[in-house]
């Protein structure tokens, strides 16, 4: 079972990151944790759930069987697998994959939440990929960005590009999305730098510097937050974190 994320992960792990420590674990949201434990095994998942009907005695009295949460990644610095971890480790019933090793059969999972960064103010090939094979899906999206997530430009990139996702696939619908700060790759910056001669404005070494800590664990609370109602409604804690 995966250690919890206040803890050091397996060699390799994005908490790892050279020259940066890993950053606090996080609780769950309000509404899908409780507050004195936090989740230690992730494959201990439920995998029936009853319909809320099952209590009318004129309804059904069969399960209704729920659709699995899926976040599907695209991280090519760890900035973005860090928050999708994150928002993993609040849900018990959601699975992580990354956009180059989805399952072979994509219905038994709804909603789906897509994680990726700004690749030349695109999406990357691999998550478009990956929405190309979404259909009928209730879909969040999420990214990183080395720039101000709160500027209207960036906020529109992100609307923009969530759409274009969602409409990737067939019969999709946004439901939710959220746009934070990641750190800035070094070796990209130091290429950017390059091509525009070799010289650092005071604006985009503040944009660096700015950058540099995050995702920060108040990013993945956030991150976590904004995802709640889609990833939560109707469901009830793991038997493990009660």
């Amino acid at each position: 079972p995966r250690k919890p994320l206040d803890q050091p992960e397996r060699e390799g792990s994005v908490l790892r990151r050279e020259g940066r420590a890993h950053r606090p674990g996080l609780l769950r949201p309000a509404a899908a944790r409780a507050p004195h434990r936090l989740r230690t095994d992730i494959e201990t998942k439920a995998t029936t759930h009853f319909s809320p009907n099952i209590m009318n005695a004129t309804t059904s009295t069969h399960p209704t069987p729920r659709k699995t949460p899926l976040i599907i990644v695209s991280s090519k610095t760890g900035n973005t697998m860090l928050l999708a971890r994150g928002i993993e480790d609040a849900f018990p019933e959601t699975r992580l994959v990354r956009a180059d090793a989805l399952p072979a059969d994509l219905t038994p999972f709804n909603p789906v939440i897509l994680g990726f960064w700004c690749d030349r103010g695109m999406a990357p090939e691999d998550i478009q990929a990956a929405a190309r094979r979404l259909s009928d899906k209730d879909l969040g999206c999420f990214a990183t960005m080395g720039g101000d997530p709160a500027a209207p430009k960036s906020l529109e990139w992100m609307e923009k590009t969530s759409k274009a996702l969602a409409a990737e696939g067939e019969g999709n619908t946004l439901r939710k999305t959220f746009l934070c700060r990641g750190r800035i790759d070094p070796a990209l910056f130091e290429r950017m730098t390059a091509m525009m001669g070799g010289e650092v404005s005071p604006e985009r070494e503040a944009r660096r510097k700015a950058s540099e800590a995050h995702p920060d664990r108040m990013d993945v609370v956030a991150g976590v937050e904004a995802f709640a109602e889609l990833l939560g409604a109707g469901r009830e804690p793991s038997a493990e974190a009660v």
